[in-house]
């Protein structure tokens, strides 16, 4: 069982100003913690949860012995995580038509799970986050490590066949 922690305030507006600003930092520009240019680990989901204060599941500040009691310091680290606990949640072919500012996914079909309408996505390594704002999604990079601004078709084909692209709104 996944507990929300709690979120921070982040900006009441998500402008692209404000997303534009990340384009180009890499990790260790947003996070103090964990992370680096070059490591193993996936860091989409570590950049969303770092501009918009998500607290939910597995924490960035878990991931090193020194900072793993600093509860207020980390943020989400797994894109399962975040899109479980998306109080609305879907493909994105049915995203309502005036939700311009969410989080986008992108999984392979075959790992999401549809229980009664209710979407779920699991641990699978192949699953991407970014935050959408009309039409642009800006995301972590992990190939070149850093944030990047896409479109919409960049989350739909990210896998190849059997890539879907899915639509959460925030987490409280």
């Amino acid at each position: 069982m996944t507990i929300i922690l709690s979120t921070i305030d982040f900006p009441k507006e998500i402008s692209k100003a404000f997303l534009d600003g990340f384009v180009g930092k890499k990790i260790e520009d947003i996070c103090s913690i964990f992370g680096a240019t070059g490591d193993e680990h996936n860091h989409c989901a570590h950049f969303v949860s770092h501009v918009l204060g998500f607290r939910i599941g597995q924490l960035c500040n878990t991931m090193k012995y020194e900072t793993k009691d600093d509860l207020d310091s980390g943020r989400t680290i797994r894109v399962n995580d975040l899109f479980n606990n998306c109080p609305e949640r879907g493909y994105w072919s049915g995203k309502p038509e005036g939700l311009d500012c969410c989080l986008i996914f992108a999984v392979l079909q075959s790992q999401v799970t549809d229980t009664d309408g209710v979407l779920t996505i699991g641990t699978h390594p192949k699953k991407h986050v970014g935050i959408y704002l009309k039409g642009s999604a800006y995301n972590y990079g992990n190939t070149k490590d850093k944030v990047r601004m896409d479109g919409v078709a960049h989350f739909e084909n990210l896998y190849g066949t059997g890539t879907v692209a899915l639509y959460g709104k925030f987490p409280k």
